[in-house]
Order: structure tokens, then C-alpha cells, then sequence
């Protein structure tokens, strides 16, 4: 069978592999919406393939100068690196306007153009990227705070910019799961997914011992429960030990 691309389909699969419609999962469709948005939270919040590491250039305003922050968009889930004007916003810009370009041409044109040839390409490009992370790691001190969606900087804004200056920011930002479906049938979300569903369908089944079934199938609220249950932990720990970046990397 075909992978979900959606959230529809998401939900179709996870009550198949509980063994819908062959048996019926008592579980109500606000709790089934509840448990998808657990899943798909986590999976955000960890797995490496729901995030992308991007580049991020912000223009200041004066409402960003009035309040001494800079407004975070709410998918940006962290920022690993902010990069300040240092010695002059013109300068800076300019300066790391030049770098950027340095790099985009090396890697477009680095095939031994000019006599250089490719390691003397991929040296000087190497250099390009030790001068574009310093331009990152200097300057101001700096604390994202993500339920705030702001990022902090540890100065009065108005000695360091200007209205219309720019702001780098290497930021990872949420995957939106509705314009790219494909998140949707990864192999973990769909077994965390139907591993929360079962535990939910077991801890309403639990209030009933031995539920009789047409055919004379009886079901054990407990024992669905308990078995969901080690499953919903045997995939955190699957994700952290496999699928999460470490903790520097997302946040400043």
C-alpha cells in the first residue's frame, strides 16, 4: 500500500494497523485528532527529517527597536547561530555579502577553472565557510526563547541598529507537514501515531473488562493498553537514540 501524503490518510492508515474495520476502535474522533497532534509534535520537536536548517536575513524595525526584541515566526523551533553587525552594519553586510558570493562561485564553478584546480577550489571555498561562521560566532550575546517566539539580544537594539538594517540568522524551521505530505508516511510518525491511538483505545476499553465482540472475540481494555504502552516508549527512546540532533545544534 501506497505511503499517506496527508493527515486524512494518516489517520486511515493508523486505525488499519489497529485492525479497523475488521474491529472497531473505540476511540472518538476529537481523541484520534488529539493523539495525531501529539505525534506530529514530537516528531517535529526531535526527528531531524521534520526540520530544515536554513539561513534567515531579518530587517529590523522600529517596533523591533521600540521593543528591545526581534518577533520569531512560530515554526522556527530553534536558532543555532545570530549574526551581529560587529564593526558597522554597512560593513558588515558588505563584508558578508562578499563571502556568500566567494562561496556560491567555488561551488559553481570549481572544476579547475583558472588553473586552481579542485583542491585548490575546495580550499579556498573550506576558507570561505571558516570566515562565514566567524562572522556567526562573534558579536553579542543572544537567547532564543522559543514559547515567546523572541529572540533576545543582550543590549539595547538601538545601540546596535537602525531601522532597515539586516540581521543573519541560521535558524531550523518545521517542515509544514500540509505542503509537503511526504512527512506523513514516515516510517516512525505512522508507528508512534498508531502506537498512541492503541494506548488511547486501551485506557477507554479499560473501564470495561472483557468487551465481548461479535464472533465471541472478547477484548482486554488492560492488556491493549499495557501493549501500546511499550511500544509508545520503545519509540521514544528509538527516537532519540536515533532520529534527534543533538541539543546544541537547535538551540542558542
Amino acid at each position: 500500500m501506497a505511503k499517506p501524503t496527508s493527515r486524512a490518510l494518516y489517520s486511515d492508515y493508523c486505525l488499519r494497523q489497529l485492525g479497523h474495520p475488521v474491529i472497531q476502535i473505540n476511540i472518538n474522533n476529537e481523541q484520534l485528532s488529539d493523539r495525531i497532534d501529539e505525534a506530529l509534535e514530537l516528531f517535529r520537536e526531535y526527528h531531524y527529517d521534520a526540520t530544515s536548517r536554513e539561513f534567515f536575513l531579518y530587517q529590523i524595525t522600529q517596533d523591533d527597536l521600540d521593543n528591545n526584541y526581534i518577533p520569531i515566526t512560530n515554526d522556527v523551533i530553534g536558532i543555532v547561530n545570530v549574526a551581529s553587525p560587529g564593526g558597522g552594519t554597512a560593513n558588515w553586510m558588505s563584508d558578508l555579502g562578499q563571502l556568500t558570493k566567494g562561496i556560491a562561485l567555488n561551488v559553481s564553478f570549481g572544476s579547475g577553472i583558472g588553473g586552481c584546480g579542485i583542491l585548490g577550489d575546495f580550499q579556498t571555498t573550506m576558507t570561505d565557510f571558516e570566515n562565514f561562521k566567524m562572522a556567526f560566532m562573534s558579536g553579542q550575546q543572544w537567547n532564543y526563547h522559543q514559547y515567546m517566539s523572541r529572540l533576545i539580544i543582550h543590549d539595547e537594539l538601538t545601540d546596535i541598529f537602525e531601522v532597515d538594517d539586516y540581521i543573519m540568522l541560521e535558524i531550523f524551521r518545521e517542515i509544514d507537514a500540509d505542503e509537503f505530505g511526504r512527512i506523513w508516511g514516515d516510517r516512525w510518525l505512522c508507528q508512534y501515531g498508531t502506537s498512541l491511538i492503541g494506548r488511547q483505545w486501551g485506557v477507554n476499553l479499560s473501564k470495561y473488562e472483557g468487551v465481548q465482540l461479535p464472533g465471541g472475540i472478547t477484548l482486554d481494555g488492560d492488556k491493549i493498553y499495557e501493549r501500546y504502552n511499550t511500544e509508545v516508549l520503545r519509540l521514544e527512546e528509538e527516537l532519540e537514540l536515533r532520529y534527534t540532533l543533538p541539543h546544541d545544534m537547535l538551540i542558542g
